[in-house]
């Protein structure tokens, strides 16, 4: 079944300890607690995500939650909690399982000055290069940031690249998050502050510079970074050579920019067979997924007979034992088989139909 995704706003109604009209995001939280809240969220996760020990053994993973709580010696405020446990999540190796702050705390850091002022590129020898400069200090773009704070760049990326959630052992998906997102990462993960004094390498000379920070206003939404306002279909013909490219195969981005996936394909493929175009290039990418009916869609023009976009669909004893009841109307009871539990299609939605 789909993976799960818990806030950290479910550890306990007491976790945040706001009343109507502040909030205390300075309270910290005695050790006993958060040691106990640590193990207890790992071992009820473990219950009911089929993909808990894929990556990581169970004797690997017991040994990284123990040191993990081991290592809470002292009381901790929200923030440093999270930053205890968030590469725990990343762990697991499944890019929709992990933990977020309170959406009160976000935005109340949100209205401060509190990111760097850049926009950066990690190239392959994993450098950090600044593509755009939001400062009012004279920066070149294109130099390289050797440190922030006095932390070299490889420990920044080592912190981050360790809590950024993605399937199995991808990396190329948090180096791609960092290429967008690095400011607000450095936030939550590294330190707020609202100055930052940053070690660059320009035209091969070292600098140091002073640069304060800005409010997240400044950069571009997730929801437009997403969508870009571009079209997330393309078809053309380059020397005799189809180019489809797919930037996304969510129905809901797709739609945003005027598209519809079902018919572009069958335009598009309607186009290759008139046009007899032998050879076909099929460019994915950036493209993070989406709808799985969508991607089954495109799979189909490859198949003269039916096929199985899945193998099988795994869930856990605990989950199989919680379709019962009224939910029995809507979604099949699964199956066991050897020791894993296999989700049938549904009786009302045809979300896990893709057999």
């Amino acid at each position: 079944m789909r993976s799960l995704f818990i806030g950290l706003v479910l550890l306990s109604v007491d976790l945040l300890a706001q009343d109507n009209k502040d909030s205390n995001f300075d309270r910290r939280y005695h050790p006993d607690s958060l040691k106990r809240w640590t193990r207890s969220m790992m071992s009820e996760l473990s219950k009911k995500h089929p993909g808990f020990y894929r990556y990581t053994s169970k004797p690997r993973f017991d040994v990284l939650t123990d040191s993990t709580a081991q290592s809470i010696t002292d009381s901790l405020t929200t923030l440093q909690f999270y930053r205890k446990i968030k590469p725990l999540f990343a762990t697991i190796g499944c890019l929709h399982t992990g933990i977020r702050l309170p959406a009160q705390y976000e935005a109340h850091v949100d209205a401060s000055p509190t990111l760097i002022p850049f926009e950066i590129f990690i190239d392959s020898a994993r450098r950090i290069i600044i593509t755009k400069n939001h400062s009012e200090i004279e920066i070149p773009l294109r130099s390289e940031i050797l440190a922030i704070n006095n932390k070299p760049v490889t420990s920044i990326l080592e912190t981050l690249l360790k809590a950024i959630p993605a399937d199995g052992y991808n990396e190329t998906e948090k180096i791609l998050i960092l290429n967008h997102r690095f400011a607000f990462w450095y936030r939550s993960m590294i330190e707020v502050i609202h100055n930052f004094d940053v070690e660059i390498l320009s035209n091969d000379r070292w600098r140091r510079v002073q640069v304060p920070g800005i409010t997240t206003s400044v950069f571009p939404t997730m929801d437009s970074l997403e969508s870009a306002g571009v079209r997330q279909l393309d078809f053309k013909i380059v020397d005799e050579i189809g180019v489809l490219r797919i930037r996304s195969f969510a129905r809901s981005i797709i739609k945003r920019n005027g598209q519809n996936f079902k018919k572009f394909l069958k335009e598009t493929f309607r186009d290759i067979e008139e046009k007899r175009i032998v050879n076909l290039v099929i460019d994915l990418r950036y493209n993070t997924g989406g709808t799985d009916g969508n991607a089954a869609m495109l799979a189909s023009y490859f198949f003269d007979k039916p096929f199985r976009y899945w193998d099988r669909i795994e869930v856990t004893e605990p989950v199989a034992r919680e379709i019962r009841g009224i939910y029995r109307m809507f979604y099949r009871k699964p199956v066991k088989k050897d020791s894993a539990y296999l989700w049938r299609s549904a009786w009302f939605t045809r979300e896990f139909d893709y057999y």
